[in-house]
């Protein structure tokens, strides 16, 4: 059900304000809205303005955590928060984040020299087998090398081209990617030699070791490395010192401006005139007494409140609440989409249609068990939904896996409990048997037909009572609707199966093309009833034609919507059959017979519970949800200190 909800209008002197903000986030129960917003047509809008946020505390709290993450700390989570003037909160965050910057500019500085030396290195090492002083090779007067290196899978084709050049490659070392090559040629060629080398695949490896050899040179820089990692384990050291000594009054700080951020919330959406200023928002019927009572202790300020019926051309907010049993299908009902202020809440519809055609579709006593101690230990450690909805639904698969007699895929294991205990001859649905089969089938349809009468008839009533008359009664998804697929459904069951003779009556085809003729001339009726005349400047065919092809899409949806429920029944044939699957692996397998029925039940509870979850999720916003509702409401989302 939802909630009813009050709308709260506070006002008051601006010396109040901060307060009245105080009080309202620290209530817990009130849904600010922007006053600008509700009163956009209020004549003397123009003469409020915003209250700015003066202390920039948005920007502070911004600030202070990128500061605190980028040294890769956590502030307290369980603390007070400090209560002191803003120009100190102001004051210390500044001290904070300029004394963290300093140490991550300062280790920036020698992380970029730290990789600078690190590249350096991995150009050296291929190299490191020549015992020469690379200032002989580079002060040789006709001679000039190259150091580098080419892919291995271009090294043959390198090779093979090299042979006719004016130039020699000596291999030195190579890894999985690359081969580390030197190659010698007469100087006065350099630029012609680096140009063709370019062009085979070469890439320079750019040594700049002058006077010594590389293993003296790889020392050299090891240990500015060495000295480069000192520095930087100094400045984490620093930091630790600083966070340790700062940590508690900064996480104080951090609460303080959260506490603050909450209130910007409130002031952002605050109209202001000259030292006045106006709040408005949404509280909970039940709550809106004692909420009020906590604003009128504050002198000078004025609180009302009104219902929220009073105000639905604004789209009040809303909290659904639902008994603990339902609340987790809430989360597939705002995925969809909220219900308006006033409509209805489909919520506990939705929990026992999803939980029902569940349990047909996974119906298996073991794998269901195991499906809802999972879900009930994730709920309850986690509250999340999903789980909630995995357990609910795990336990209607317990039930429907009782009639099929399946536990585990073994479909005989209930034999003795059906035939001793009940004094059955048989389980209740023997599943492969083949009346049983064409019966699961045509009682998919039936259940699939008597879902989609059932949310007819719903959006019927809630047309009805919202005073839309004319929706009700004449469209495709109301009462002319209703009575059409009504008799469509047993004019063709009549003709299949039970050969009355209604459908080959005059009366059932009056009874179908009626609905069809009054839902197509809906528009005319409704201006006929309203305005007393018609009046389509001469639109008709455009008019005739966009009606019949909405009656033709019409009963193609009614066709479509009931077959796609077949789906029921072809996953009950679906479940056998991949246990099935699992019982012939497991023979095959011989002495694992076991471990592979186990791991087989693992598979199949986690591949066909999804599968099975997304398919009735499926059935139900596509084939029942867009008959009788039609979201477009706003949560109810209160400002909280927590």
């Amino acid at each position: 059900m939802i909630s009813k909800m009050e709308f709260v209008s506070i006002s008051g002197f601006m010396n109040e304000f901060d307060q009245v903000v105080s009080c309202c986030a620290e209530s817990g129960v009130f849904h600010v809205d922007n006053c600008f917003e509700i009163y956009k047509n209020y004549e003397n809008i123009d003469k409020f303005s915003p209250i700015e946020d003066s202390e920039g505390t948005e920007n502070l709290l911004v600030d202070f955590l990128d500061s605190a993450k980028k040294i890769n700390k956590k502030f307290i989570k369980n603390i007070e928060s400090v209560d002191i003037p803003i120009v100190k909160v102001q004051n210390f965050v500044k001290y904070f984040t300029s004394r963290i910057k300093k140490y991550v500019q300062e280790l920036d500085n020698l992380n970029d020299g730290l990789k600078a030396f690190q590249l350096i290195l991995l150009e050296y090492k291929p190299f490191l087998s020549l015992d020469i002083r690379f200032s002989d090779i580079y002060n040789c007067k006709y001679i000039d090398v190259f150091f580098g290196k080419i892919d291995i899978d271009a090294l043959d084709e390198f090779i093979i081209k090299s042979k006719n050049m004016n130039w020699i490659v000596t291999e030195v070392s190579r890894d999985k990617k690359f081969c580390y090559i030197y190659v010698c040629f007469i100087k006065n060629v350099s630029k012609k030699i680096t140009l063709e080398l370019d062009n085979m695949g070469f890439k320079d490896s750019n040594l700049i070791v002058k006077s010594c050899k590389i293993s003296e040179e790889i020392k050299i820089i090891d240990i500015k490395i060495n000295n480069i990692k000192r520095k930087m384990l100094e400045i984490h050291k620093k930091i630790d010192k600083f966070w340790e000594d700062t940590k508690i009054y900064a996480s104080k700080i951090l609460k303080y401006l959260e506490k603050i951020g909450k209130f910007s919330g409130i002031k952002f959406a605050t109209a202001k005139y000259e030292d006045k200023f106006v709040i408005v928002g949404w509280v909970p019927k039940c709550e809106v007494s004692d909420f009020i009572k906590k604003i009128n202790l504050i002198n000078n300020i004025d609180c009302e409140a009104e219902a929220a019926e009073e105000h639905t051309d604004i789209n009040p907010p809303i909290k659904l609440i639902n008994k603990k049993i339902f609340s987790p299908f809430e989360f597939f009902v705002q995925i969809y989409g909220m219900p308006l202020y006033g409509d209805f809440d489909p919520t506990v519809f939705v929990a026992i249609t999803y939980t029902c055609l569940f349990g047909i579709m996974f119906a298996d006593l073991g794998q269901g068990l195991v499906l809802a101690l999972c879900g009930y230990v994730i709920y309850h450690k986690k509250k999340n939904n999903l789980a909630g909805i995995m357990f609910i639904s795990g336990l209607a698969s317990c039930f429907f896996g009782m009639l099929f007699g399946s536990v585990f895929g073994f479909e005989n294991l209930l034999d003795p409990i059906y035939e001793n205990l009940l004094g059955m001859h048989n389980k209740p649905i023997e599943i492969m048997d083949s009346k049983t089969m064409m019966l699961v089938i045509f009682s998919a349809i039936f259940i699939g037909i008597l879902l989609l009468i059932l949310v007819i008839s719903m959006n019927v009533y809630y047309l009805v009572k919202k005073k839309k008359i004319a929706e009700a009664f004449l469209s495709g998804n109301g009462l002319c609707g209703l009575i059409f697929y009504c008799v469509m459904m047993f004019f063709i069951t009549d003709l299949l199966f039970l050969k009355t003779g209604f459908a080959r009556s005059l009366f059932s085809i009056v009874l179908l093309v009626l609905p069809l003729i009054l839902i197509f001339l809906k528009d005319i009726l409704k201006i006929l009833i309203i305005d007393h005349k018609i009046n389509f400047n001469n639109k008709w065919g455009n008019y005739i034609l966009t009606n019949f092809f909405k009656i033709f899409e019409l009963i193609l949806g009614f066709f479509t919507n009931t077959i796609s429920f077949v789906r029921i029944g072809v996953f009950v044939f679906v479940h056998y059959g991949m246990m099935m699957v699992v019982f012939n692996l497991a023979e095959l397998s011989g002495s694992l017979y076991y471990p592979v029925i186990i791991l087989g039940n693992l598979f199949v509870i986690g591949f066909e519970a999804l599968l099975v979850g997304l398919q009735v999720m499926r059935l139900e916003f596509c084939e029942l949800f867009g008959r009788f509702f039609k979201g477009g409401g706003r949560p109810f989302d209160p400002v909280m200190l927590k």
